[in-house]
């Protein structure tokens, strides 16, 4: 059964393999925390996207709600984003859900 947890709480482990799966990062680092804005900020390295020898790094804003880059993002990798979140059960849905109480009967 889900349950809930802090979307701060994902793992740098968790974080790469997100960010690898949905935009072929060839390197994850630096990643920082913000506990007073929730947001999660990393520096991804890729490798150009079919250019020839042209690593590219950017500054990746991960939030509950978007993935902020400073290019543009298909629907269908922030609906991706989405599934990992509930997935790990870091989804306010969650949180304090009635119906996600364990049957007893």
């Amino acid at each position: 059964m889900l349950k809930y947890r802090k979307f701060l709480d994902l793992t740098d482990e968790e974080i790469r393999f997100i960010l690898t799966d949905i935009f072929e990062a060839i390197k994850v680092d630096d990643i920082q925390r913000d506990e007073d804005c929730n947001i999660i900020t990393a520096q991804m390295t890729t490798d150009g996207w079919g250019s020839e020898n042209m690593e590219i790094t950017d500054t990746v804003e991960l939030s509950e709600g978007d993935i902020s880059v400073d290019f543009g993002i298909p629907d269908e990798d922030l609906f991706k984003w989405q599934q990992f979140l509930l997935a790990k059960g870091c989804d306010i849905r969650l949180q304090n859900n009635p119906y996600l109480q364990e049957n007893n009967g």
